[in-house]
């Protein structure tokens, strides 16, 4: 199990993830019990999810992007989108980082994890706590990335949603 990174802690999941050959697995471990983590079948084809290659590796040709951050669950509730065109195929970072650039009022933090790749803590001051069971979950056309925003390389024309909301709500309960 060396070989595995904890990836993120959802409720009392760790999702673990490897990466052999270039492909991610998911892997979920609960905290209640110290049994063998079990591997989950992906959901979908996992062909975007790049961390292992080098930025240079998945430049790609110009595309445009629409990002979206939302939030009806605390605070101040808001809806703000960013249209990102005509930028170079790359991770779905580099679209959230120009979104920031090119709309007053829309920022994020993020912290990095060796071998993982960064994970976004707050938009425009909305953190995720597991104390509160709240986090962005990360979508497209309604259907929730299997990979984070360092490896998921969008396509051209896609929808990118960043949704404010509970554990539970997303389905992890």
């Amino acid at each position: 199990m060396a070989a595995f990174n904890v990836a993120v802690v959802v409720t009392n999941v760790i999702l673990l993830t490897m990466f052999a050959a270039g492909h991610p697995s998911v892997f979920k471990r609960s905290l209640d019990d110290n049994k063998e983590a079990t591997m989950a079948p992906p959901k979908s084809n996992l062909s975007q999810c790049r961390l292992q290659q080098t930025p240079c590796d998945v430049c790609g040709k110009p595309i445009s992007v629409v990002i979206t951050a939302k939030n009806v669950l605390q605070g101040s509730n808001f809806e703000i989108a960013a249209s990102v065109t005509n930028e170079p195929q790359k991770p779905l970072l580099y679209f959230l980082e120009r979104a920031a650039n090119l709309v007053t009022g829309f920022k994020f933090t993020s912290t990095y994890f060796a071998g993982l790749g960064y994970f976004i803590d707050s938009i425009n001051g909305i953190e995720g706590s597991i104390a509160s069971k709240t986090f962005w979950h990360i979508s497209s056309s309604g259907v929730a990335l299997e990979c984070g925003a360092s490896s998921y390389v969008p396509e051209d024309g896609e929808r990118i949603l960043f949704n404010f909301t509970t554990y539970r709500d997303a389905g992890y309960e």
